[in-house]
């Protein structure tokens, strides 16, 4: 919505990064749930500690893989826009979709975090977390892009905010001792591995 008014370049960029967002975005969530059916599993069977395990290494795998994308996707932009039929402006697309690729592991954590919360049966408060990060992005990327003037860059960056708050957030639901609800710690997964 924000690129429109940047103008048809800006639309174009996030027209073009979008599908690539999406399977971020998608990566994350079906690790999360492969995760949560084999958490939900180990909860059902009364076993704690293979939950632990399996939490850990879906946080493995999601961490490997938020580092290897950046790795595989940036030096090679050029020729993956090419999949989508796109020669013209890769300086506008770069502003918007290299920051994404960056921090690709907010998305792939959020994905991951949230998925594997609810196999604790605490459903609501992934989804209100993850409703609240795209209304901070909603916000936060016009004035970016906007009133400080970054344009395409600002939009990304608005992004990338509006999803990292979420994914602290979720790191400190499973830190923290006051969560009631959390049958499981990362930090216990960390003991035990």
């Amino acid at each position: 919505m924000w690129a429109n008014f940047i103008g048809v370049e800006g639309m174009i960029a996030v027209g073009i990064s979008v599908p690539i967002l999406t399977l971020l975005i998608k990566l994350g969530t079906t690790l999360g749930q492969g995760t949560n059916s084999f958490m939900s599993h180990s909860f059902g069977s009364c076993n704690p500690k293979q939950a632990n395990y399996t939490l850990l290494h879906g946080l493995t795998i999601g961490i490997i893989a938020s580092i290897i994308i950046p790795i595989i996707t940036i030096p090679f932009l050029k020729e993956i826009l090419g999949i989508f039929s796109y020669n013209g402006a890769m300086t506008q697309v770069s502003y918007y979709l290299i920051p994404l690729l960056l921090c690709s592991f907010i998305f792939i954590l959020n994905g991951l975090l949230s998925e594997t919360i609810q196999s604790e049966g605490d459903s609501k408060r992934p989804t209100a977390l993850l409703i609240m990060g795209n209304v901070i992005n909603l916000i936060l990327s016009p004035l970016l892009a906007f009133n400080y003037e970054l344009g395409l860059l600002g939009l990304s960056l608005g992004t990338v905010i509006g999803n990292m708050i979420p994914l602290i957030l979720f790191i400190y639901i499973y830190l923290s001792h006051k969560n009631v609800t959390s049958k499981l710690r990362i930090k216990n997964s960390i003991i035990i591995g």
